[in-house]
């Protein structure tokens, strides 16, 4: 039997897991998240999410030869061209809500799937693509000072208050979220994966 480790403290991520009936462990190893900048933007969140699952191998976390798979993600929010990680404060999680005010951005989730006894790590990502409506300074005020924003890319979570902010989505709301479900369940599939799910 095939065991899933989370290489996340993420409490969206591991939920979205639950949801699916996957069964998984949660072990995670803190890892800089800084971007290599001279790599492409796709490969820069992929090498970050890549960083997180070989974190847990490297530190002895996660053993090879006991039929370990390893599970990492990493998203990111694009608005004209500009990325949006982290906020790494109240003002600037206010920046951020204004830069997406009434505009369409994108929001990339790599993930990282590694079967540990066999090879190297599996690399892919999706995207979706979110509207906000108008937000007013008062919304935007209101909500940052939930606290809310301020461990999420972008500075929104979907699944919380923000959710009154998106007026479409084009693609995964568990990608916007932080981890495209149906994406990960068909990789475990292709790939052998032989732990249990529904």
């Amino acid at each position: 039997m095939s065991r899933l480790i989370l290489a996340s403290k993420s409490p969206r991520r591991k939920e979205i897991l639950e949801k699916a009936g996957i069964s998984f462990q949660v072990s995670y190893v803190e890892v800089s998240e800084i971007p290599n900048e001279n790599l492409s933007l796709i490969e820069q969140i992929r090498e970050i999410a890549g960083r997180k699952a070989r974190a847990l191998v490297d530190q002895g976390k996660v053993l090879k030869g006991q039929g370990n798979w390893v599970l990492s993600a990493d998203t990111l929010v694009i608005v004209e061209g500009c990325v949006l990680g982290k906020p790494r404060s109240q003002n600037e999680a206010v920046a951020f809500l204004r830069r997406l005010s009434g505009k369409t951005h994108q929001v990339i989730t790599a993930l990282c799937l590694w079967d540990v006894d066999q090879g190297e790590p599996m690399l892919t990502e999706e995207t979706a693509t979110v509207t906000f409506r108008q937000l007013s300074e008062d919304e935007i005020t209101e909500y940052v000072t939930t606290g809310d924003p301020m461990d999420k890319a972008g500075a929104y979570g979907i699944q919380g208050k923000a959710a009154q902010f998106v007026s479409s989505i084009e693609g995964s709301v568990e990608n916007v979220m932080g981890l495209p479900i149906e994406l990960v369940k068909r990789l475990l599939r292709e790939h052998g994966w032989q732990g249990s799910d529904r």
